[in-house]
C-alpha cells in the first residue's frame, strides 16, 4: 500500500477540516436566515438598540432615571456600530433588528468552529445543548450583546491549554486581548469577561492564569477606549449592576435574573463528562485542573443567586470544555479521513438546521409589536398616543421595547424601560406594589399624576379592564389597554400630593441601594 508523504497528509487534513467548516457554516447560516424569514422579532433589548441607532434622541433621554443612577447610555459601542450601519446602508430599525439576530447568533455558534482541529465536535455539542434545552435556540436568536461575553468565555476556555503549555503564546494572548476588547466595546456587562481568568487562578497554573488575566485587562482597557468615554463606560455599568440588583427582589426580576433551580439536565451532562473522564484513556491527559472546569463550576454555584451566571458564564464554559473532550475522543477513535466522519458531519449539520429552525409552538412567528401596533393607525393613534413631553406609565417592559422600536423619534418618555432598577424610586414602589398585589388600585399614584399628554399602558390579560375615575381607556390586541384622562385635565389626587410622595418614598426605601442589568 502506498503511503502519502506527511506534508501531503497534512495538506489533505487541512482541506478536510475546511470542508467540515464549510458544511457547518452553511447549516448555521441557513438556520439563522430561516429564522429571519419567519418574520421573528425578539421581545427585548435588540429592539431598543435598533431604535436608538435610527432615532434622533439619545437613548438615555428616552427613559426616566432614578436620581441615584447617572442617565447614560450603557452600550455606546454597539449603538455606534448600528448607527454607522444605518447611515451607510439606509437600513431602518426593523432591518437592524434582523442584522443583530444574524450577527450575534453567528458570533456564538460559529466562533468555536475555528478554534478546534475537529470542528464537528462543536457541532455535536451545540446540537446536544439545543436538544437538552429547547429554549437555547430561542435565546441565541435574541440579537443581544450578552452573547459576546458568553462567546468570550468559550474562547478563553478553548485556548486555555495553549497558555498552560506556553504562557507567552502570542496567538493565545492576542485572542484574549481581542475577545476582551470587542466584548467591552460592544457590551455593557464587560466585567463578565473576567470570569474565566479569575476561575483559572485556582487551577494552580499561575503563570497561565496571570498571563490570561493580563491580556484580558489590556483588552478591557482598549475596548473601553473605543467607546470614547472609557471611565464612564467602565464605572457606570458596575454601578448600574449593583444598584439594580439591590432594588428588585429575586422573585420580581426578569426570568434570567431570578435564582436558578440548579439546571438538573446539565448536572446530568456534567456527570456524563466525569464518567467519560474516568473511563476513556484519551481524556486523562486533560486534567480536572482546567479553567473550563472551574469556570463552569463557579457559574453553576453563582447561578443560585441569578441564573445569568449560568447562562452567560457556566454554560458557555461547559460547552467549550465538552467540545475539547469530544474532540479528543474523535481524534482517537474516528479517523479524519474515514467515510464515517463524513456521515457524522452531514447528520450533525442536518440536525442543527432542523432543531434550530423547528417552529415549535410557532416560536419563530412571535412578535411583541402587534400588542401596540394599532396605535399606529391614525384613527386610533391620533387620540391615544402620548403627547409631546408625555410619560408612558407601564408595568410591562415589552411596552417600552415595542413602542420605542415603532416610534424611535417620539417626544415622550418611558417610566419603565430595560430594567426596573433604574426607575425613579417612587415609580419603582408603585410597580413593586402592583406586582405583589396584582391590584389595579396599586397604580392609583400613576392615575393621580396623569396629565393630558401622559398614558398608562397595561396588560389586562386574565382580568377585568381597569376602571379609574376620571379616565377612559382603549383596548388594543392581546388585552393591552391604554388609559388617558377623560377630560384632558389632571385628576384630583386621592390623597395630598406630599403624602403620596412620602408614602411612595417610604415604600421604596428598602430597595434604595442596588439593581440588575439585562
Amino acid at each position: 500500500m502506498t503511503t502519502l508523504p506527511a506534508a501531503a497528509e497534512s495538506d489533505l487534513d487541512r482541506r478536510l477540516r475546511l470542508a467540515v467548516l464549510l458544511v457547518l457554516l452553511v447549516a448555521l447560516t441557513a438556520a439563522v436566515l430561516k429564522i429571519i424569514d419567519y418574520g421573528f422579532v425578539p421581545p427585548d433589548d435588540a429592539l431598543r438598540h435598533a431604535a436608538t441607532a435610527v432615532g434622533d434622541r439619545p437613548y438615555h433621554e428616552v427613559l426616566l432615571f432614578d436620581e441615584a443612577i447617572p442617565a447614560e447610555d450603557s452600550t455606546p459601542g454597539w449603538h455606534a456600530v448600528l448607527r454607522t450601519v444605518h447611515r451607510a446602508t439606509g437600513f431602518d430599525q426593523y432591518a437592524l433588528v434582523s442584522l443583530s439576530i444574524v450577527f450575534f447568533f453567528g458570533v456564538f455558534t460559529i466562533t468555536p468552529l475555528f478554534l478546534l482541529k475537529r470542528p464537528e465536535a462543536w457541532g455535536v455539542v451545540l446540537m446536544l445543548a439545543i436538544v437538552a434545552n429547547p429554549g437555547m435556540a430561542y435565546r441565541l436568536a435574541l440579537g443581544r450583546p450578552f452573547l459576546l461575553s458568553a462567546t468570550a468565555v468559550m474562547v478563553l476556555v478553548l485556548i486555555w491549554q495553549r497558555l498552560v503549555d506556553d504562557p507567552r503564546s502570542r496567538p493565545a494572548l492576542l485572542a484574549c486581548v481581542a475577545v476582551a476588547m470587542i466584548t467591552t466595546w460592544l457590551h455593557s456587562t464587560w466585567f463578565l469577561v473576567y470570569a474565566a481568568p479569575f476561575a483559572a487562578v485556582v487551577t494552580g497554573h499561575r503563570r497561565a492564569a496571570f498571563a490570561m488575566l493580563g491580556a484580558v485587562t489590556v483588552g478591557v482597557v482598549l475596548g473601553a477606549a473605543l467607546t470614547l468615554q472609557p471611565w464612564s463606560h467602565l464605572t457606570y455599568n458596575v454601578l448600574h449592576v449593583f444598584k439594580t440588583m439591590g432594588t428588585t427582589p429575586g422573585h420580581l426580576r426578569v426570568s434570567e435574573l431570578q435564582p436558578s433551580y440548579g439546571e438538573a439536565s446539565y448536572v446530568v451532562w456534567m456527570a456524563i463528562l466525569m464518567l467519560g473522564w474516568a473511563t476513556l484513556p484519551e481524556l486523562r491527559a486533560l486534567t480536572l485542573r482546567h479553567a473550563g472546569v472551574t469556570t463552569a463550576l463557579a457559574g453553576w454555584v453563582l447561578a443560585f443567586t441569578a441564573n445569568r451566571f449560568w447562562s452567560d458564564i457556566g454554560l458557555p464554559a461547559l460547552l467549550a470544555l465538552s467540545a475539547l473532550l469530544l474532540e479528543r475522543v474523535l481524534q482517537a477513535r474516528l479517523p479524519a479521513r474515514s467515510g464515517t466522519r463524513g456521515v457524522l458531519v452531514a447528520a450533525v449539520a442536518a440536525a442543527l438546521f432542523l432543531s434550530i429552525t423547528s417552529n415549535l409552538v410557532r416560536r419563530w412567528e412571535s412578535s411583541p409589536l402587534p400588542q401596540v401596533i394599532r396605535l399606529a393607525d391614525e384613527e386610533v393613534g391620533d387620540e391615544w398616543l402620548p403627547g409631546d413631553g408625555g410619560i408612558v406609565y407601564s408595568t410591562e417592559m415589552r411596552i417600552f421595547y415595542s413602542m420605542y422600536l415603532i416610534w424611535p423619534d417620539a417626544r415622550w418618555n418611558y417610566v419603565l424601560g430595560l430594567e426596573q432598577g433604574i426607575m425613579p424610586r417612587a415609580d419603582l414602589a408603585v410597580l413593586h406594589d402592583f406586582k405583589e398585589t396584582g391590584s389595579w388600585d396599586s397604580l392609583q399614584p400613576w392615575v393621580d399624576a396623569l396629565r393630558p399628554e401622559d398614558r398608562i399602558i397595561v396588560s389586562a390579560e386574565g382580568r377585568d379592564l381597569p376602571e379609574w375615575e376620571g379616565t377612559i381607556s382603549e383596548e388594543l390586541p392581546y388585552r393591552v389597554v391604554v388609559v388617558r384622562r377623560a377630560d384632558g385635565q389632571p385628576a384630583e389626587p386621592s390623597a395630598p400630593a406630599s403624602d403620596a410622595v412620602a408614602a411612595d418614598s417610604a415604600a421604596a426605601a428598602p430597595y434604595a441601594d442596588g439593581g440588575t442589568i439585562r
